[in-house]
């Protein structure tokens, strides 16, 4: 009902809307990652970049952004570099590493020691969860999509996984993307905090030691990005 949304004043944070002035506007499933490896760059060259201060100091991390963010993607300078001309000469692109890490538990005890099968872009990963239940595996910069199975045939988790598509914390749905990936079903990701939400916020707070009131004041959206691991 709409009567039942209501907004408190500690709830108004900076970054719950789209943050920069770059020329590129974000869609979703785009990161830092994403763009640097489409234009040939390295990460830091874009979110380090002067013209990027205002949304790093916002975002903090380079891969976590909301659609319409406006990203600025600056070119690097290019470099001479002189050789014999009569001999060959080898020259070298390096791309950064991106690697996916997610931990898995079931009823908050790590699912460790399990084998899974991660898809990625047609290519599948094998291998075991760690004692922590966590997984890391080294995934294409442009990847926005996969599928994951954790353990045996006769129990067999199955996820589908979105790359780049977390929204920070300080927005309505960053918060109910974290929630459900804790456990804490708060139904749809529609960015609005009505009373389902409301409630598993409470039990998060509860769970976590903090006021339990419900409020998404800076201390809780903190811990739950805390909690997640972004």
């Amino acid at each position: 009902m709409a009567d039942s949304i209501v907004v408190f004043p500690q709830e108004d944070v900076a970054g719950s809307g789209p943050v920069g002035d770059g020329e590129h506007v974000v869609r979703e499933g785009e990161c830092i990652s994403l763009l640097a490896a489409k234009h040939g760059l390295k990460a830091s060259d874009i979110f380090d970049h002067p013209d990027n201060a205002e949304l790093k100091a916002v975002r903090r991390n380079p891969n976590v952004l909301l659609p319409r963010d406006r990203v600025a993607v600056r070119q690097v300078e290019l470099k001479e570099q002189g050789r014999p001309t009569n001999q060959k000469s080898t020259f070298q692109l390096l791309r950064e590493p991106v690697f996916l890490q997610i931990q898995i538990l079931d009823r908050d005890q790590p699912v460790a020691g399990k084998p899974f099968a991660l898809t990625v872009d047609g290519v599948t990963i094998r291998g075991t969860t760690n004692p922590d239940g966590t997984i890391k595996v080294r995934i294409s910069p442009t990847a926005t999509a996969g599928f994951l199975l954790v353990g045996p045939p006769d129990n067999l988790l199955q996820m589908k996984l979105k790359l780049g598509a977390l929204h920070p914390v300080e927005t309505n749905t960053g918060v109910q993307q974290r929630l459900q990936n804790l456990g804490f079903d708060c139904g749809p990701i529609d960015g609005i905090v009505g009373p389902r939400t409301r409630g598993r916020i409470r039990d998060f707070q509860g769970k976590s030691g903090l006021t339990i009131d419900g409020k998404l004041d800076p201390a809780t959206r903190e811990l739950l990005r805390q909690k997640h691991g972004c």
